[in-house]
């Protein structure tokens, strides 16, 4: 213990010293034998502001200060817990992990360091994030995953329950969870949490708010926890999900572990087809109104060539040889996705077929349907698929009671 008190008066001596000479290096929390200066604090809130598309104004960062440092203050504790069980990350991880980014943005591998100088993002800041994420990653796989299981029992009562469920009502849910660490910090961190959601219905993306600050082991994929039936989640988050339309984030749901945001992304029934998502590739023969050709002449055109269609390929054919700009493949479309008017006409249509007559701006026209694939029940999962479904949420609560922990023990203190 003497160790680790001279080990940290020395480092707030040197980062004192330069702090004489530097502001930005002043302290803004100690972590057990870290210091978070306040220049990684500056650096983590203007990335986050960037990533987040939230309006870089002096309000907003001092909003978002307390925030991101107890993030911070979480990324640090789990860099400690690895390094104290001899885990690493590689520098070939911290470069996949790196253009895995450049990917999901459409950037080049070898123009990221650009991408990220142009949109104000720090380098180091973003690889320090990148090995907190890493290091836990490898923490929960090292001791969590070989002492979480599943039995025969619990995966033939979970395929009985799924199979029980045909026809509810399932939602596409995403959650941010915001951990509260300590009693006394509730409503400070449920303020942080109406916080989150306040931005988000200003416009942030709920994905990126939730790499950026969610606790939840969906945190990586955006929040993203699939499909979810009633009496899935906790019952004071499954009833706040159950009211909540489609599009919309919740307020904060107080529940295990800390402060909840849900966004109900989707609704079907469960096990069962959507005549709303059968997906048509559709496309259109359009005789244009001209002073040449008025709508009457072009209507009669029209009508004198639609016996000849009973593909898109015959269509395909009769444009070319009518020249009639203007036609030909409108693109693949969900039936959901449609203007109502579209999908009222295409809506029982049958591959081959085609619309009445419509009178448009341009001319006369009628849709054809090239291709049609109806919605498919989605299939019971496999045993495998729920056994590793059961063990990701068993693996997730007991990593959120690791961090507890990791915090409840941590020398923390806030400058």
């Amino acid at each position: 213990m003497m160790f680790r008190v001279f080990s940290l008066m020395a480092s707030l001596l040197l980062l004192a010293a330069s702090a004489g000479a530097q502001e930005g290096l002043r302290i803004a929390a100690v972590v057990n034998d870290d210091i978070l200066s306040a220049r990684d604090l500056e650096i983590r809130v203007r990335m986050i502001m960037s990533a987040t598309r939230i309006d870089d104004s002096p309000e907003n960062r001092r909003r978002m200060r307390a925030d991101v440092l107890r993030a911070l203050i979480d990324e640090r504790l789990q860099i400690q817990e690895a390094k104290r069980l001899g885990i690493a990350v590689t520098e070939d991880e911290l470069q996949r992990a790196r253009s895995n980014i450049a990917r999901q943005n459409n950037v080049p591998v070898e123009r990221f360091d650009e991408f990220l100088a142009r949109t104000g993002i720090d380098k180091e800041g973003l690889n320090a994030r990148l090995t907190a994420e890493l290091s836990w990653s490898k923490v929960i796989n090292q001791r969590l995953r070989p002492l979480t299981r599943v039995s025969d029992e619990e995966i033939d009562a979970a395929l009985v329950r799924l199979e029980s469920s045909r026809g509810q009502i399932e939602t596409l849910m995403s959650e941010i969870l915001i951990p509260v660490d300590r009693a006394e910090n509730d409503a400070e961190i449920g303020r942080s949490a109406a916080r989150l959601a306040g931005q988000i219905a200003g416009g942030s993306s709920f994905a990126d708010i939730a790499r950026q600050f969610s606790a939840g082991a969906t945190a990586g994929s955006g929040g993203d926890i699939g499909w979810v039936l009633p009496g899935q989640l906790p019952e004071e988050l499954d009833e706040a999900l159950s009211k909540l339309p489609v599009g919309r984030v919740s307020e904060p749901i107080r529940s295990f572990g800390g402060y909840y945001l849900l966004l109900a992304r989707d609704r079907r029934k469960a096990l069962t087809p959507d005549p709303m998502r059968a997906r048509l590739l559709i496309a259109q023969l359009l005789v244009a109104v001209s002073a040449e050709t008025p709508a009457d002449a072009a209507l009669a055109r029209l009508r004198a060539l639609i016996p000849k269609i009973k593909s898109c390929l015959d269509l395909a054919n009769v444009a070319t040889a009518e020249r009639l700009s203007g036609s030909g493949e409108l693109g693949s479309f969900l039936l959901a996705d449609m203007a109502e008017g579209l999908r009222n006409q295409v809506a029982q249509l049958e591959t081959g077929q085609s619309t009445q007559p419509e009178r448009i701006a341009e001319g006369w026209r009628v849709i054809t349907v090239c291709n049609r694939t109806e919605d498919r029940a989605t299939a019971v999962p496999t045993r495998d698929a729920v056994a590793d479904t059961l063990v990701q949420r068993r693996l997730s609560l007991q990593a959120l009671r690791y961090l507890r922990n990791l915090r409840r023990d941590a020398f923390i203190e806030f400058r």
